[in-house]
C-alpha cells in the first residue's frame, strides 16, 4: 500500500510539474491574439463603446460588418443621437469616401471618414473598425517591452487568469506602460491628428485633450505648432480575450487621468460569408 501511495504521489508530482511547465503565458496569448487578428478576413459584431469627450463618456452602440482587405464596411448606429444612421464604405465603388444614409427622410450623402461630420464626438474613424488597429498597437507595445525592458514582459503584460464575460470564457491580460508620458513635438508639414495616430499608434483624442488651448479639435493642427503627444497608446490597458477565438472582445484603456476608452464586442462572428452585394446600397437588408 505504501508503495502504491508513493507511486501515486510521484505521478501526481510529475503531472503538476508538467502542467506548470506548459501553463499559458501572456506572451503566448498576445502572440496568438495578434496572429488570429491577422487571419480574420471578415467580421461581424455589435460594438458598444464609451469614449471620454470633454470629461464625459460618450456612448455608442453600432452593428458592424467588415471585410478586411480590400476594406469594406457596413455600420448601423443604434444609439441616439445617431440612431438609424447607416454607413457604407467600399473603396471600389466610392473611392476613399463613405456613403451615409442619415435617415429621417434625408437624402444619402458621400462623406470623408476623416472629415468633421464623421469624426464628431468620436476617438477614431470608421476605418479603424474591427481589431486590426489594436493588433498594431499591441505589436508595437510588445516590441517596446522587449527592447526597453528585457526580462520584464510577464510583469508588463500580466496574465490574470480566466474570466467569464457574457457567457464567454476569456483570458484577462493587463498591460502597463510605466514610461507613459507626454513629450514635446513640433508638427511637420502635411501632418494631421490622423497621421500622428497611424504613425505612432496613439490616440488622437489624447493629443486634443492635452493641447486644448491650441488644438480645439482633431482638425486644427498646423505646421510648426508645438504640442505634446503621448509616448504610447495608454498607460494601462485591460483586455478580455475570447478563449475560443482569441479576439480581444473587451478593451479598456487608461491614461494618467483615468479610463478614456472602453470597447465591448458582442456577438462576434469571425470569417462569416457575405453576399456579393452586401457592401453596396443595393443590398436588400439596408435602407439606402
Amino acid at each position: 500500500m505504501k508503495r502504491i501511495l508513493l507511486l501515486a504521489f510521484l505521478l501526481l508530482g510529475a503531472y503538476i510539474t508538467f502542467a506548470d511547465s506548459t501553463a499559458i503565458t501572456s506572451r503566448d496569448i498576445m502572440n496568438t491574439m495578434v496572429s488570429r487578428i491577422s487571419a480574420a478576413k471578415t467580421l461581424k459584431f455589435t460594438l458598444k463603446s464609451w469614449e471620454r469627450m470633454n470629461g464625459k463618456d460618450v456612448f455608442n452602440d453600432v452593428d458592424c460588418k467588415l471585410s478586411v482587405s480590400p476594406l469594406k464596411l457596413y455600420l448601423l448606429s443604434k444609439a441616439e443621437p445617431n440612431k438609424g444612421v447607416e454607413i457604407l464604405y467600399n473603396e471600389a465603388i466610392w473611392g476613399k469616401k463613405a456613403k451615409v444614409n442619415p435617415g429621417k427622410m434625408l437624402p444619402n450623402v458621400t462623406l470623408d471618414p476623416y472629415g468633421k461630420q464623421m469624426r464628431k464626438d468620436q476617438h477614431h474613424t470608421i476605418l479603424n473598425s474591427g481589431f486590426s488597429f489594436l493588433g498594431q498597437i499591441i505589436s508595437r507595445a510588445v516590441k517596446k517591452a522587449d527592447t526597453e525592458a528585457p526580462g520584464q514582459f510577464e510583469t508588463l503584460f500580466k496574465y490574470e487568469g480566466e474570466f467569464v464575460w457574457q457567457n464567454r470564457t476569456c483570458y484577462k491580460v493587463t498591460i502597463t506602460d510605466p514610461t507613459f508620458k507626454y513629450v514635446d513635438y513640433v508638427v511637420k508639414a502635411g501632418e494631421s491628428i490622423a497621421s500622428l495616430e497611424q504613425k505612432n499608434h496613439i490616440c488622437g483624442y489624447l493629443i486634443v485633450e492635452k493641447n486644448k488651448d491650441v488644438v480645439p479639435d482633431v482638425f486644427s493642427l498646423k505646421e510648426g505648432m508645438k504640442i505634446k503627444i503621448p509616448t504610447s497608446y495608454a498607460k494601462k490597458t485591460t483586455l478580455l480575450i475570447d478563449k475560443q477565438t482569441y479576439m480581444p472582445i473587451v478593451q479598456t484603456m487608461f491614461d494618467d487621468i483615468g479610463q478614456f476608452e472602453r470597447y465591448e464586442f458582442h456577438n462576434v462572428v469571425v470569417n462569416p460569408s457575405f453576399a456579393e452585394n452586401e457592401f453596396t446600397t443595393e443590398f436588400s437588408g439596408y435602407k439606402f
